[in-house]
């Protein structure tokens, strides 16, 4: 608790929240899968909270206030059946307070493991999406990616050679802005090339993320229309749970029992499609497209 409290010597901070961790552990896959990727555990970083940042909100499993804060923005808003904890998070943020994830402090929480109260879960969490985009509409795109980054993939992904030196003419265009932006600094080309490739990844973990959760209905429609699609889309379901296995294995618990890559490929694409179905419905009940709008910058 001390850990908690003691960002509140700044006056400005309205809410500190710990990490979230598994109480019980390895008991079925789906056990290992949350201990690894549970939806409330925020990862190993200390971050402030900031919409479209590493860490966008923080659940209201465990958080300590400033009640005075929570009294000035109305606390929860109880006609929200899911979501209502990030709605309370970006509304003192817009009220100008300052939030903060604290992960040296641990709660731990008893996680859904039974798989279909599992699903039923993460498609909970999915519709929630659209009532925040009514309420917040510039803080719920699901992908935040520069329009040169996004052109470049698509073009790749058409595979055709003439897509593919379109593409590789717009990684150079942007490396040439990176190296422009970075003139200032004493830059060499294996600098803005690092800078360069490590944005362009980036923005393919993106969209193979979005591919397989958010559109997931519209991928999979392409899928069965189209051959090359049906390869652009198992690249990416591949690609993106095989990385964040990867990711997430090093953050890892030494005691914590392991599981497979296999096994946490197939319960990440069935978390994506839960998720994503609830998406799906909260926007057709909403009547509100907004969860689904990209945002690209140029």
């Amino acid at each position: 608790m001390e850990s908690l409290l003691g960002h509140f010597c700044d006056p400005t901070v309205a809410l500190v929240a710990p990490r979230i961790v598994s109480l019980v552990e390895g008991e079925n896959p789906v056990a290992r899968y949350e201990a690894l990727h549970s939806s409330l555990d925020l990862g190993q970083r200390e971050a402030p909270v900031l919409p479209h940042s590493t860490v966008s909100y923080v659940p209201s499993a465990a958080i300590v206030c400033r009640s005075s804060a929570i009294r000035d923005v109305g606390g929860f808003d109880e006609t929200m059946h899911s979501g209502e904890d990030v709605d309370l998070c970006w509304r003192l943020i817009e009220a100008g307070a300052r939030l903060r994830y604290e992960p040296i402090a641990l709660v731990a929480h008893d996680h859904r493991t039974q798989l279909r109260d599992w699903i039923a879960r993460k498609a909970f969490y999915g519709g929630s999406a659209a009532p925040l985009a009514v309420r917040h509409p510039d803080k719920t795109a699901p992908l935040v990616i520069s329009g040169g980054a996004l052109m470049a993939w698509i073009l790749m992904s058409i595979g055709t050679g003439l897509g593919r030196l379109a593409s590789l003419v717009i990684a150079v265009l942007t490396g040439r802005r990176i190296a422009r932006a970075m003139r200032c600094a004493e830059t060499s080309f294996l600098d803005v090339l690092a800078v360069a490739t490590r944005g362009l990844w980036a923005a393919a973990l993106q969209l193979a993320s979005a591919i397989c959760r958010h559109y997931w209905p519209l991928a999979l429609l392409a899928a069965i229309l189209s051959r090359r699609c049906r390869r652009v889309v198992l690249i990416a379901a591949v690609v993106d749970g095989v990385v964040d296995w990867l990711r997430r294995r090093e953050g890892a618990d030494d005691d914590a029992e392991p599981i497979g890559p296999l096994t946490y490929l197939v319960l990440k694409r069935v978390d994506d499609l839960a998720y994503g179905a609830g998406l799906w419905y909260g926007v057709v009940r909403e009547r509100n497209i907004g969860a689904l709008k990209p945002q690209i910058r140029t």
